[in-house]
């Protein structure tokens, strides 16, 4: 199919997702009051011979609605954000913060003022063809908005050949695209954003992912120089520019569609903090959350002392502001931080470890749980809290619960299971665990034809091993 028709289609299928996702909105609203109030005075109309009018009127209402959102989506699928906002279906977080500063159109006008530079890290390890997929999807839907990207991989010979190859076609396959978009007749390209610089940094894998976004910080972006005890034995010479805002991301997860919500929302937050904005009273610092994540659990919420086991904020992707990125470097790369987890590779618990350190004790040692921290999503249904922070104060669990047959307490979004269903076809939600992929690839392997990336050198488990750098992130 011409790449053309192909994205056309992608994005009509988009939109009539999203205009189902209207219509159970809808539904549930209907549910909740109005529609209880129409039928009870189209009652009464009946009775005195007023015929359906109310319920007819009201339902063409709504009919007019829906089309007029699903066609005002598709013009901004088509257009980009020259002719509306790019939020999501259920980014109820991200439209909160774009009302604080305003109508759309003064957040555009705000971000010409302060220019908020952007950095994606990857942290990858491509020993095999779907973490090598995993790496060029995040390429692919995770870089709109963004204006750099460090791929921070292991210092190894076969490491350094993947990534080149990787970094090398993506770039290729990615300028040609927006070429042919520029010279045909697709006018997606004026709203495309440009192409961000992309860099590559081969550093000591001794932390998992953690470990690479670290010395990515510190070699590749110049960022604390004095405190930090990892190496690097990288060639390559980066720009040593602390960028404002910091997304980072692993290959544990794929991509499966475009999505910038969490760019959005803390770009629009460091442009606050740049400003000098006062985002200490409560009812806004939540909302301007210093460390964000994909996904999260606030099942503690309410505690004085939140207990780490039921507040944390996983490590797939999240994205950090000026302020919160040295709590962050603190917590996760000074030379101590790593002291908790010293004797662990003796024990084989070193994993174990890494993941209750870096990952769950994070949210609630670094941060103030209550204020600065949030996600996108709920990692698992949140039956004890009965609400998430992001979804808005109008998602009740109770309802949703009884409204879907119930949720597994267990199930969590990273099984793929009925949760993640609910997430995904409900709320937007962008990625999948690499393990539970079952021959899909989403609409972020596009650019990916002819079988390159399963035609790539991958290393032997010898290999891997033998350079000491085989060892998986600690979320895959």
């Amino acid at each position: 199919m011409d790449p053309i028709l192909n994205d056309l289609v992608v994005r009509l299928e988009e939109v009539e997702r999203e205009k189902r996702l209207l219509e159970r909105q809808i539904s549930r609203v209907q549910g909740a009051s109005g529609v209880r109030r129409a039928a009870a005075h189209a009652s009464a109309n009946n009775s005195a011979g007023g015929g359906q009018f109310l319920p007819k009127a009201f339902r063409v209402l709504l009919v007019a609605t829906l089309y007029s959102v699903a066609m005002y989506r598709l013009a901004g699928r088509v257009f980009g954000d020259a002719f509306s906002p790019s939020l999501q279906i259920g980014d109820n977080a991200t439209a909160a913060a774009d009302s604080a500063a305003g109508s759309a159109t003064a957040w555009e006008e705000s971000r010409e003022k302060i220019r908020v530079g952007t950095a994606l890290i990857i942290a990858t390890v491509p020993y095999d063809a779907i973490h090598a997929r995993a790496l060029w999807s995040h390429l692919e839907c995770l870089t709109e908005g963004i204006d750099r990207v460090l791929i921070a991989a292991p210092d190894a010979l076969w490491s350094r050949l993947q990534v080149q190859a990787i970094k090398t076609e993506f770039v290729r396959r990615e300028s040609n695209r927006r070429e042919e978009k520029s010279n045909g007749t697709n006018i997606e390209v004026a709203t495309d954003g440009g192409l961000p610089i992309i860099e590559e940094g081969y550093y000591r894998n001794d932390r998992y992912d953690i470990g690479l976004w670290c010395d990515a910080l510190h070699y590749g972006y110049g960022y604390n120089a004095t405190n930090i005890t990892s190496g690097s034995n990288s060639s390559e010479s980066l720009e040593s520019t602390v960028p404002d805002a910091v997304f980072v991301v692993n290959d544990s997860a794929m991509s499966m569609r475009k999505y910038n919500n969490l760019t959005r929302r803390i770009v629009h937050t460091a442009r606050l903090e740049m400003q000098g904005a006062n985002l200490t009273a409560p009812r806004t610092r939540k909302q301007h959350a210093r460390l964000v994540s994909l996904n999260g659990r606030f099942d503690d919420y309410s505690s004085p002392v939140p207990n780490a086991r039921y507040n944390w904020v996983e490590s797939v992707y999240r994205g950090l502001t000026p302020a919160g990125l040295k709590p962050f470097y603190d917590f996760s790369c000074s030379p101590q931080s790593f002291q908790p987890c010293f004797g662990a590779e003796f024990s084989g618990k070193r994993k174990r470890c890494v993941v209750d350190h870096f990952e769950r004790a994070l949210a609630t040692r670094a941060y103030d749980i209550h204020t600065e921290v949030d996600a996108m999503f709920p990692s698992y249904f949140p039956h004890t809290a009965g609400f998430f922070p992001s979804f808005g104060v109008e998602w009740n669990a109770s309802e949703e619960n009884a409204r879907h047959g119930g949720f597994w307490t267990a199930d969590q979004w990273r099984g793929s299971g009925k949760f993640y269903e609910y997430l995904r076809d409900e709320w937007g939600f962008p990625m999948k665990k690499i393990k539970t992929l079952r021959n899909e690839v989403g609409h972020c392997n596009r650019l990916v034809t002819g079988g390159f990336l399963d035609g790539l050198p991958y290393p032997t488990r010898i290999q891997r091993f033998g350079d000491n750098f085989g060892i998986r992130n600690a979320t895959a």
